[in-house]
């Protein structure tokens, strides 16, 4: 069995979404969340998504610039919208809004 080097597997991911416009960072934390999940044994989840993401993005299902939004906001409780994007990237941006929110009203 080959082994491919993880920082070659990473930067290798990294390029392809870079070629499809996504910026630098939302293009390296996707990709290392999909090497991540294939270390961990979890294959279905990790770079072999990589064709299915191009796929999506050439075909505008996948928006590589998509940020989270807040569409609902009930005090503890906030709805957010991904718009498509990166679920690497988005599901962090909520979850960084949701922990922001927590510290703010103290639960």
């Amino acid at each position: 069995m080959k082994v491919i080097d993880r920082d070659r597997l990473s930067a290798f991911g990294t390029a392809i979404f870079e070629r499809l416009g996504a910026e630098t960072s939302r293009a390296r934390e996707t990709t290392e969340h999909l090497v991540e999940a294939n270390l961990k044994g979890h294959d279905s989840h990790g770079v072999g998504m990589i064709p299915g993401y191009v796929g999506s993005i050439l075909n505008g299902r996948l928006q590589i610039d998509a940020d989270t939004e807040v569409v609902r906001d009930r005090g503890a409780v906030l709805l957010t919208d991904g718009h498509l994007g990166f679920g690497q990237v988005v599901a962090r941006q909520a979850t960084d809004a949701g922990i922001a929110r927590a510290k703010e009203i103290g639960m």
